[in-house]
């Protein structure tokens, strides 16, 4: 008995390292982002600086597609400009995010594409990149919740990762904060009623234990509202005085 729970837990934590580890290159084909997710997009597409990834909830009723790129094309980070001027009008601008939001019930899609503001694109990849330098994988690994499978491109270089692990079990994870960002900008920036409501990316039909002003749905304009949950409702519930 001994034994078959020590094999056990070596087959779980070589699991677990396998699938939380940052890696050079493209995702491996059993891991890769699918054509049909992608829409036929290819890692090319978001050239010398950008990422792509796909993010799949257990249960939710969809999963999203982001893929995001630098502009113009050959366009240096402000970060990266060097100080003698040589990159003096090569900046880069606002940012093109493509999503796709794909039905895992029915395959409908729903697709989105509008511009980041230069300055939070920039944010967004270098904190991206501080934490793909600074991450060393982990050996928690949990049977269900929300997978992201990210790609990352630096000055050409590609790097990849994917994990379940959800934000407040690994505040350093790269790809489970990388959801986080990306699911407050695209709150921000993306059509309304586009986006989940929940930072975990959950849509699914409303459960009785759920709060009634806080239902995993999509997020939808807000006539009285602030933060993502239903604040119309808190309002009309709490404070309609």
């Amino acid at each position: 008995m001994r034994i078959a729970l020590l094999t056990l837990s070596v087959l779980l934590t070589a699991c677990s390292e396998r699938a939380a580890q940052v890696i050079d290159g493209p995702l491996p084909e059993d891991r890769a982002i699918s054509l049909s997710d992608s829409g036929g997009e290819r890692l090319a597409t978001v050239g010398a600086d950008g990422f792509r990834m796909l993010i799949a909830p257990s249960f939710g009723h969809y999963r999203y597609y982001l893929s995001l790129r630098r502009l113009p094309a050959g366009c240096v980070p402000r970060s990266r400009q060097r100080d003698d001027g040589a990159d003096a009008g090569r900046g880069c601008g606002p940012a093109l995010l493509n999503v796709r939001r794909i039905d895992q019930k029915v395959g409908q899609v729903r697709a989105a594409t509008f511009f980041i503001p230069g300055e939070e694109a920039e944010a967004l990849v270098e904190e991206l990149d501080a934490r793909l330098d600074q991450w060393r994988g982990t050996n928690a690994r949990w049977s269900d919740g929300t997978g992201v499978a990210l790609e990352r491109v630096r000055n050409g270089r590609v790097r990849s990762m994917d994990t379940n692990q959800p934000a407040f079990d690994a505040p350093d994870n790269p790809a489970a904060q990388l959801k986080g960002d990306l699911h407050r900008i695209l709150l921000a920036y993306g059509p309304g009623g586009f986006a989940p409501r929940s930072s975990d990316w959950q849509v699914r039909g409303a459960e009785p234990e759920d709060d009634p002003c806080n239902q995993p749905e999509l997020a939808t304009p807000l006539n009285q509202g602030f933060g993502v949950g239903d604040s119309d409702c808190d309002a009309a519930r709490r404070w309609s005085d």
